[in-house]
């Protein structure tokens, strides 16, 4: 690819990054965005960038431009937890955040939150500390008052957050108080049908997610067997992957292809002597999980 003013800027970027120059770095993606936001390289190098640093304080039109790109699968959506939650900490409201304030609305309409939770699976400590207190006010409010204004409000923000418990298999800390308040939830004639389902997916799984389960696994047991299982600890393995798949993923990032050759000068320095390479090798991916590397 020819370079551009972008990937030259990238590139200054990165290297800029490489001496412990984080806020230069910045300036440099900050440009190559501003630049060419339509650039899937340069989206690639500033949410990777982005998606591994703290603390950092951005232009809104940069942000602005970092939300505009958050459903693109150019964009590994595991740096989306970190990105939203370090520009939402930027925000004076974020201090004193109340789940049931009546002007939350920012929070809940976060363009970079909703991704984050629609497509990445949140590892970031201090987001879902703040998620717990949302998840809490939810369950408490709806059983005290029969409905859920947030919910009502702000119904993309109460899906992604069932898709996100779901997606976590519901171990986020919960309160003494919660499952209670969950149990008269559910019991409770105010409370709309609809509440009741996204409130019991907030805590417990759903019948059709196990159903999914249950249709990957009869997959899974169709499958041939190249050798036998009978080492005891590779079998309970097994059963824990089959139950619990991890890592966690529904999203991922749509990347270059690239020939085997291209791959292996991308991760190894240039051997002495050339490496004998077939058109069409059989690679063995040994640990692969649950197949998103």
């Amino acid at each position: 690819m020819a370079d551009t003013p972008s990937h030259g800027t990238i590139a200054a970027g990165q290297a800029a990054l490489a001496q412990g120059d984080v806020n230069q770095a910045l300036r440099y993606f900050i440009d190559a965005l501003t630049t060419a936001p339509d650039n899937p390289d340069v989206r690639r190098a500033c949410f990777a960038t982005l998606g591994v640093l703290d603390g950092y304080k951005l232009p809104q039109k940069f942000t602005t431009l970092l939300s505009e790109c958050a459903g693109d699968p150019a964009i590994d959506p595991a740096h989306l937890p970190r990105i939203a939650r370090n520009i939402l900490a930027r925000d004076a409201r974020w201090a004193v955040f109340e789940p049931d304030a009546p002007d939350s609305g920012w929070f809940y309409t976060a363009p970079l939150l909703l991704a984050a939770l629609e497509r990445a699976t949140v590892t970031d400590e201090i987001l879902e500390h703040h998620l717990t207190r949302v998840r809490r006010h939810l369950v408490i409010a709806t059983a005290r008052d029969g409905t859920s204004l947030v919910l009502g409000q702000y119904p993309r923000f109460g899906a992604a957050l069932v898709r996100q418990c779901l997606a976590t298999r519901h171990m986020w800390a919960e309160q003494s108080d919660e499952r209670a308040a969950l149990a008269r939830v559910l019991k409770d004639d105010r409370v709309s049908d609809t509440h009741k389902t996204h409130i019991r997916c907030l805590y417990e799984p759903s019948d059709e997610v196990d159903a999914a389960r249950a249709d990957a696994n009869a997959l899974g047991a169709a499958l041939p067997q190249l050798t036998a299982l009978d080492n005891d600890t590779s079998r309970k393995v097994k059963a824990q992957y089959e139950s619990f798949p991890y890592p966690l993923w529904r999203d991922t990032a749509l990347n270059q292809p690239l020939s085997w050759a291209e791959m292996i000068a991308h991760f190894i320095e240039a051997p002495v002597a050339p490496i004998p390479m077939p058109e069409v090798p059989e690679v063995l991916i040994a640990g692969c999980g649950t197949g998103r590397s």
